[in-house]
């Protein structure tokens, strides 16, 4: 009998357990999210605690942490130490070595650098440093007077009281299980038996269909009373989502085809008209369009920052002579010639730009002007040595190249920088060509 009660339960015992199971599964499922929202709002409020004590203590180290006043540092680490809920409170000096550790003394003074130490003083200032311990919540920042980085601290959290309150609740959501278990299944079990007494004879089909089988069917009964319009009813649903999934399955597999198909024409239709967007037809250098939206990109960092920025103009000399002796079709070789001869010269970094006609322009970020001299001498001297055999001739150009380079101590914009380089290019050009001219303030000197 007890065998029977467990291998075979009636309908009404599995319509009971099912139900109270699904009961049971909602209760912890809400308690499992009640925790995790009570636990992600507790990590958020340590988090925004130790937040508003780093900007306290931030302000009230400064001045001992700048002048090194170790025991005013120690009687501030010892009142913190006081509070249950710090587990460590640790300062460093400006290397990211220990000045002050309420929890190892051992370490103050210590003349290695500490690792914690080190990230939190080279961390920008308003960058927290958030990192989740065993038992612990530890938190820091660095410490700046102006644009300089005097030290850092790091405040530990103790996560007990966290930690239980999370315990409690999921306790409190197991016990709440138990009792819906109990009360719940009593109730569906009473319940279950006076609606599931009649369906026992379409036990076995109707869990060969739970299983998956939509090809089985009921038998009919004889008598057509509502056992027999419940198995009508029954096998017409189970043939039309039969027949209903074969139509869907066959209608996703074609859209996801043509979708796929589509998807593809598209991205390479946007990549094509991208590239033809920002690019020169003839040469693929970056077109002018583009070349002045970039600049204006670092130009800003340029400015914002502090870092230099030189650009260098270059222009073919004698090109239309070219064009006129040998062809455009062989001037149009010759200028593709020299992209190709910058691209492999100048860096990844830098921007290199068809400005129109034969004449380019590189913008180089964080370059100054040596270094930029450097690399357009590279680049002259490449050109000059290339020699393009054209029917039986000989081709070989030079070129003339101009540098201005921007930096922090200058009130100019990107057009002003362009045309001063523009203007070192032309000082070029009248002193013989083949040549760099770096623009200075006062005189243009020959590169």
């Amino acid at each position: 009998m007890r065998t029977t009660f467990w291998l075979k339960p009636s309908l009404a015992r599995q319509i009971a357990i099912r139900m109270s199971l699904l009961a049971v599964m909602a209760v912890l499922l809400l308690t499992y999210q009640y925790t995790i929202r009570e636990w992600e709002y507790s990590q958020r409020e340590m988090i925004s605690q130790s937040e508003l004590l780093l900007s306290t203590i931030s302000l009230t180290l400064r001045d001992p942490l700048y002048n090194l006043e170790i025991d005013e540092l120690k009687d501030l680490a010892g009142k913190i130490g006081e509070n249950p809920q710090i587990t460590m409170f640790i300062v460093y000096d400006k290397m990211g070595r220990i000045l002050v550790n309420s929890e190892k003394p051992e370490l103050e003074f210590s003349q290695e650098v500490d690792e914690l130490g080190y990230n939190l003083v080279t961390t920008p200032t308003d960058e927290q440093y958030i990192a989740w311990q065993s038992n612990q919540l530890v938190t820091g920042r660095g410490i700046r007077v102006g644009n300089q980085t005097i030290g850092a601290i790091a405040i530990g959290f103790s996560t007990q009281r966290h930690d239980q309150k999370v315990k409690d609740l999921t306790l409190q959501g197991l016990a709440l299980a138990l009792i819906v278990i109990f009360l719940g299944g009593l109730f569906t079990f009473g319940t279950a038996r006076k609606i599931t007494s009649p369906l026992s004879e379409l036990a076995n089909v109707a869990n060969e269909m739970k299983a998956g089988n939509l090809s089985i069917r009921a038998n009919q009964p004889k008598v057509d009373d509502e056992i027999g319009q419940l198995s009508t009813a029954f096998n017409q649903m189970a043939a039309s989502i039969q027949q209903r999934q074969l139509e869907l399955r066959e209608f996703a597999e074609g859209l996801e085809r043509t979708v796929n198909e589509r998807t593809a024409e598209l991205q390479e239709q946007a990549k094509i008209l991208e590239e033809m967007a920002i690019t020169d037809p003839l040469t693929q250098a970056y077109n002018r369009r583009q070349f002045f939206k970039l600049a204006k990109i670092e130009m800003e960092r340029a400015q914002n920052t502090g870092v230099q920025l030189s650009v260098i103009v270059i222009d073919a000399d004698h090109y239309k002579r070219v064009n006129d002796t040998f062809g455009h079709q062989i001037g149009d070789l010759v200028l593709i010639k020299l992209v190709e001869i910058c691209h492999g010269a100048i860096r990844k970094t830098d921007v290199f730009a068809r400005y129109g006609g034969e004449e380019f322009v590189i913008l180089m970020p964080e370059t100054d002007s040596e270094t930029a001299r450097v690399i357009a001498e590279r680049i002259r001297e490449r050109v000059e040595n290339t020699r393009l055999p054209v029917n039986g001739q000989v081709v070989q150009i030079t070129i003339s190249l101009g540098i201005s380079t921007f930096n922090n101590m200058q009130e100019l914009s990107f057009d002003s920088l362009l045309t001063q380089a523009d203007r070192a290019l032309y000082k070029s050009k009248r002193t013989g060509r083949n040549r760099v001219t770096v623009w200075a303030e006062e005189v243009l000197m020959p590169g």
